[in-house]
């Protein structure tokens, strides 16, 4: 577990997730969470590619709302509509429930380290952080913003994955001022 001021400081290679914090930060203000209408994405700066949406309706099901572009070029393809949760392999999918649902139901944020590797071998390490954005109303799904900062080779045209969204292999929960999960 890191507070905020402990994962600001860990994204100093990270300026994408830095922005997302940043601007999440400004959005919510003085309470728990931002709203969805408090959301500016032009605060995001050039971050703003950067970024992903999911509505989360369940542990068994959060949805691509908004795909990044980062995202679509890091697994060479869209995922907008698809359900994160069913895109881990069977033995990840009760650790992915978890690590989601436990962001929005505590609420609290994310930061993992994350590697895709490609069918030519080629592994693109990078970092993503993912806070809550709490819906309008109590019909709506709780959102979920992601950011992540690609490091090393960036992918080459053609060159895919079979898996587009692998478990994160080091993963702490981030204190946004409710606590953590245990």
């Amino acid at each position: 577990m890191i507070t905020l001021t402990d994962c600001a400081g860990l994204l100093g290679d990270a300026p994408h997730c830095l922005a997302l914090l940043e601007a999440w930060q400004r959005w919510r203000g003085d309470d728990l969470l931002p709203s969805s209408d408090g959301v500016m994405p032009e605060h995001l700066g050039a971050a703003l590619g950067h970024v992903t949406v999911l509505d989360a309706f369940s542990p068994e099901q959060v949805v691509f709302r908004l795909f990044a572009g980062w995202h679509g070029e890091l697994v060479s393809r869209d995922l907008t509509g698809q359900n994160y949760i069913d895109l881990a392999p069977e033995d990840e999918r009760p650790l992915r429930k978890k690590r989601v649902w436990d962001l929005v139901s505590t609420p609290c944020g994310g930061l993992g380290d994350t590697i895709v590797v490609r069918r030519s071998g080629l592994a693109t390490p990078f970092k993503s952080l993912m806070l809550p954005v709490a819906p309008i109303s109590r019909l709506e799904p709780m959102k979920l913003f992601a950011a992540a900062d690609i490091y090393g080779e960036r992918p080459r045209i053609g060159d895919e994955t079979d898996d587009p969204a692998p478990l994160a292999h080091a993963y702490t929960y981030v204190d946004v001022g409710s606590g953590v999960p245990e």
